[in-house]
């Protein structure tokens, strides 16, 4: 991306000493301006469509407690989404719920390398070398995603305010669910593992 455009992704805490590596893709609903707007209404692209309000506050305070390095995205889930791979089509998604994305239509191959190269890329790499530094310090800690969700979907109203979801290690979740007691007046929910998305 051009000097001007922002860039990929922002690290805190880089040598953070604490129980564990946080990432928080969809912090930031920033649009460079190499791809005007995406061709978005001024509401969707304020809305949770185009980031995950809230998200990198949460993020930004557990940092602090944990004393934990944070690997945050600075472009809009809607420019590349990077909980998705290049190969899914939704990684650079025409509509996500009822928001159309009018920049993202026709896309062409070369389009989106680029796109990845810009944005997709240096976001692994900047957390691929936070999983070195963290493994270099010989100290256990556990890698935590944070996110925010829409208290509806699709119109339909969610069941619950947290959701704890993990992939084949589930020692974290268990724990955390574990101690839901803590907050009895919100609802909650633990998932089945939950592999990464190819579509």
């Amino acid at each position: 991306m051009s000097e001007e455009d922002t860039t990929a992704f922002e690290v805190s805490r880089a040598m953070g000493r604490g129980p564990a590596l946080l990432l928080c893709e969809h912090a930031s609903n920033a649009i460079p301006a190499r791809y005007d707007g995406l061709g978005l209404h001024e509401e969707d692209r304020r809305s949770h469509a185009a980031w995950d309000p809230g998200a990198l506050a949460l993020a930004e305070r557990l940092a602090e407690a944990l004393d934990a390095p944070l690997v945050a995205g600075s472009v809009s889930r809607l420019v590349y989404d990077l909980n998705r791979p290049p190969e899914a089509a939704s990684s650079m998604p025409t509509k996500t719920e009822t928001v159309d994305v009018p920049g993202n239509i026709g896309l062409s191959d070369a389009e989106r390398a680029q796109r990845t190269r810009d944005v997709y890329d240096p976001f692994c790499a900047a957390v691929t070398g936070a999983v070195v530094t963290r493994k270099a310090l010989e100290t256990p800690f556990a890698l935590i995603t944070v996110h925010s969700f829409t208290p509806t979907w699709f119109g339909l109203p969610r069941e619950v305010e947290i959701g704890i979801l993990h992939d084949a290690d589930s020692r974290l979740a268990t724990a955390c669910w574990t101690r839901r007691a803590a907050c009895p007046a919100v609802a909650s929910r633990a998932t089945i593992p939950t592999a990464p998305r190819t579509a």
